[in-house]
């Protein structure tokens, strides 16, 4: 067996390994993919790397470059969303993190269902109802609208019309990371 044969089988070997922890983060997450499905693009790109590499250099050396080509676009549509020029953060923090809060303390008067109804907003990028975004997040239209009520008091969501809303930029700040305040 060449020193190349030999490279390409150990890159097989963790190609596959890697695609076993993959295919594990994948299936801990399965429900989110559903709601999500720029990751799984993302993920069949990486995929692509770690098995179709190592298969294409034992197969057909020359096609090494579409294959690279082929998953680095499908890992890059995965991060960036063209149709709203922006890095798609929100749906990878969520994706990743199971509980956003070790990421950051959120403020002591938020609820879980504050920051499920600030990714709503935001994911949807358009002026919603409290019944819309109830119905999304599973929870009742009295306590979506406390909650946007308590949301908008403290400026990360916005009252546009009559029962209508939309999250506002210190709301996207907070849900890429930024700390708020008890007292804010």
């Amino acid at each position: 067996m060449t020193d190349h044969s030999m490279l390409v089988a150990y890159d097989l070997f963790v190609g596959v390994l890697a695609s076993l922890v993959l295919c594990i983060l994948l299936y801990r997450n399965r429900v989110q993919l559903r709601t999500r499905p720029s990751i799984a693009v993302s993920f069949v790109g990486l995929f692509l790397f770690v098995i179709g590499d190592p298969l294409v250099q034992l197969t057909y050396r020359p096609a090494i470059h579409f294959v690279h080509g082929v998953a680095a676009l499908l890992v890059a549509y995965g991060l960036y969303d063209p149709m709203h020029n922006r890095l798609r953060r929100t749906e990878w923090s969520v994706f990743l993190c199971a509980d956003p809060s070790a990421v950051r303390s959120p403020p002591e008067w938020m609820t879980p269902m504050d920051g499920h109804i600030l990714r709503t907003l935001e994911t949807a990028g358009l002026v919603l109802t409290p019944s819309l975004i109830a119905r999304n997040i599973d929870r009742s239209r009295g306590a979506v609208n406390r909650r946007l009520n308590e949301l908008a008091e403290h400026e990360l969501v916005e009252r546009v019309d009559r029962g209508k809303y939309e999250i506002t930029d210190r709301g996207r700040r907070y849900l890429e990371g930024e700390t708020i305040e008890d007292g804010d």
